[in-house]
């Protein structure tokens, strides 16, 4: 069970971050197309917004090791493939 929250846990984040990247990438073209200084203000204003809040994120020791711990079970294969983690999920719920 542990195997399998890390392996969501670690999925998640790729996901995140993959989704992450396409958003920034639109919003990136919409910005350099448009020549609308209002748009560019307020898109400007909500960054700075958010800059000012964000701050850095520094992971517990915890974290940490189950960071570590779930890449070295996926480097070591132990992991599963979404299908399988789906079909295992779908034979605990009809259970």
């Amino acid at each position: 069970m542990v195997t399998f929250v890390r392996v969501i846990f670690t999925t998640t984040i790729l996901i995140n971050q993959y989704v992450n990247s396409r958003i920034k990438g639109a919003a990136d073209r919409k910005i350099k197309k448009t020549d609308n200084e209002n748009i560019l203000e307020e898109a400007y204003r909500l960054l700075d917004i958010e800059a000012a809040d964000m701050g850095v994120y520094h992971f517990l020791e915890e974290e940490r090791n189950e960071i570590h711990a779930a890449r070295n079970q996926i480097k070591s294969g132990q992991f599963l493939t979404n299908e399988a983690a789906n079909k295992e999920i779908d034979q605990w719920l009809s259970k």
